[in-house]
Formats: structure tokens, sequence, C-alpha cells
């Protein structure tokens, strides 16, 4: 997904994928997927394409480029197949998606767009962490299960139990009377910030409460929190948090994104606002749109940086280094700071810094 808009058309490799796998929205068992294991189908798709995998990304030539951008192609080919046809058969414009492709925002951009969908929700807790929502509302018809309406359903810690840990530690630490001014100014003077707030989110996106957050509008600024906090490839882009109500200064046909699984074309005229938080491939973005409602501390944050700025609008990744899962309690939150290049760490009142 995010090396795809790098690559181009590879007649050769798309013609040997498409003996490999099935097309229709009536799918059935395929070359690649009959033997029911990832290892197994590596080794199809190595011997069928002629090369073997490479795990390091920094190899990764035009050839891997064109196979993404394949790959992306024939997977939309395949799914956006899917509403096409059963909106049609049920007379409806509503789609729902879940399972790990859900995931793939690309895919859900080219499903959000098409005529016959008025109305697209896609869960975002997409991945099999997902089963325990489901294992929840097996009982319950699906009629009487309502749209999610938040993800920042973990665990939280008080203040109380943060200033013990801190004072455990021996950490120096302030607690600004307006915190959200504070950490926007540290924010707009190029700090890379570690956010640990409330509850964790459910699935794999930071929504505002276990984030990583720099300043949007300059690339040194994606290169910085690339090469010295999350050290991942440099290709994959970086997504941001908006205001809602001023999403559509930046997306074209702007609609509510909550969960960050959407993806939308931006305005060329804005976007040297929000340089750090485009694809450098297709101009695209992966924005999270927040209301007050939502996370009133998180909309306070992103209106106090556009307070400064006139940009309403952060970088947001989620707060965990390269291969860790995002941190969950304030230890790890102490822990990663130390380890990783942020300049500010954030626990709920309470601020820490380098």
């Amino acid at each position: 997904m995010g090396l795809a808009p790098y690559g181009s058309e590879n007649p050769e490799i798309e013609s040997t994928l498409r003996d490999l796998i099935d097309v229709q929205a009536e799918y059935d068992v395929t070359p690649l997927t009959k033997s029911g294991s990832i290892r197994t189908g590596v080794e199809v798709l190595e011997e069928a394409l002629g090369r073997e995998r490479k795990s390091d990304t920094e190899q990764f030539t035009d050839w891997e480029k064109d196979l993404a951008f394949v790959t992306q192609k024939l997977l939309e080919e395949i799914v956006v197949d899917i509403p096409r046809q059963y909106t049609a058969e049920l007379d409806t414009s509503n789609v729902a998606l879940s399972g790990g492709v859900a995931l793939n925002c690309k895919m859900n951009k080219e499903i959000m767009e098409l005529d016959c969908v008025d109305n697209l929700f896609i869960q975002p807790v997409a991945s099999d962490a997902g089963l325990a929502v489901g294992g929840g509302m097996i009982d319950q018809s699906p009629q009487s299960v309502p749209e999610m309406s938040t993800v920042y359903w973990g665990p939280e810690y008080s203040n109380d139990e943060i200033e013990a840990l801190l004072q455990k530690n021996k950490v120096e630490y302030t607690e600004p009377a307006e915190l959200s001014e504070f950490v926007a100014s540290r924010i707009v003077d190029g700090k890379l910030v570690g956010w640990f707030q409330g509850r964790l989110e459910m699935g794999p996106r930071a929504l505002g409460n276990r984030s990583i957050i720099a300043d949007p509008r300059t690339v040194e600024s994606r290169d910085r929190v690339n090469k010295y906090v999350k050290h991942r490839e440099e290709w994959r882009p970086f997504a941001p948090s908006m205001l809602e109500e001023k999403a559509d200064q930046f997306l074209v046909n702007q609609e509510e994104s909550p969960y960050m699984i959407k993806t939308f074309d931006t305005d060329a005229e804005s976007r040297d606002d929000i340089t750090a938080v485009l694809h450098p491939g297709d101009n695209t973005t992966r924005p999270q749109t927040v209301r007050r409602d939502q996370n009133e501390r998180y909309y306070d944050l992103i209106s106090a940086f556009e307070e400064i700025t006139d940009v309403p609008v952060l970088l947001n990744t989620s707060f965990n280094d390269h291969g860790e899962p995002i941190v969950t309690t304030p230890a790890e939150a102490l822990k990663d700071f130390y380890g990783m290049g942020l300049d500010v760490l954030v626990l709920n009142d309470f601020v820490v810094e380098k």
C-alpha cells in the first residue's frame, strides 16, 4: 500500500499474478491460496516471479515498487467489485468493511468513491484484534449493535499514579497551567512530542492518546521522526490529525474520518502547509479528523497549534519504536521517551523534557 505509488504498470508481473489469483467477487481457491500457509504462498510467488523475496527494504529496486503497484491494483480490482455487485443485489448503498485488508486505506478510497456507495463504515479494529469486539456482540442481532463511535476503551492511569512513577524514578517534571498552549509552542519550535493521555486506543492506529506528534509543515519534520524516533522505511508516509471542521481546507471530497483508515486526495493550494503528512508518490493523505466531543484534550492541542501557525493539523504517528507495540502504561512511555529521539513527553498533566 505505502510502496505502491512509487511503482508503475508492469505487464509481465501483472500477467504472472493474474495466473495465480481470482479477481472476481465470487472468490474461489487459487494456486496461491490453496496451501493455507503464508510461507508456502511466498514460495509459490518466488517460483512464479523468478525472484527471491527481499527481507531488507533498502535493497528494493524499481521491480519491487512495480510489484507493489500491480499488487495494489489487483487488490482494488478484486475488492471494489464486491460492493459493486452486492449493493445492486441487496438494493443498498451502505457498505461495511472489516478484516485486515480493510486497513488498506488506498483501497478504501476507491470504494468510498464508488457511485453505488453512499455510506462506508470501516471497522477501526479491522485486524485479528477485532475478534474481541465481535465476541462481545455475538449474541446480539445486527440491528441492536450501534455504530462504533469511539476506540478509547483501553487502560488509563491517574495523575497520582503517573506522579508516583516520576518521583520514584527521580524524573524532573513540570505541570504547566496551560498544557495545550505549552506543548503546541514546543511543536512549533521543532520538538518531537510523546503524547500520553487517557484511555489507550483499540486497534492499530494512534488517535491522540498514545501518539508521537510533530509539526506537519516541513519535510524536515517528517525526516526527523523517521530517523530519530520511528526508525522505519523512508517510503512509508506519516498521517495527520486535523480538526474536522477545518478538514475541507486540505481534503478533496472531505468527510469525517475519525479512525485514520481512509485516504483522500489533497487540495493543491494547501499542500505546502502539510508537507510532512503527504504521500510523496501521489500527494494523498490518511487523516484522522477530530471533534472536541471525541477527544477534548487532543482537539485543544490541535487548536492551540492552529492559534500559533494558522494550520489546524498535527503529524500523528503511534507512540512506539519500530517493531514494538504501542505503549500502554506510563512506564512504557517513559522507557521509550529515553530510548527514542523524543524531546518532550506529556503524561496526562505532567511534562518531561530532555
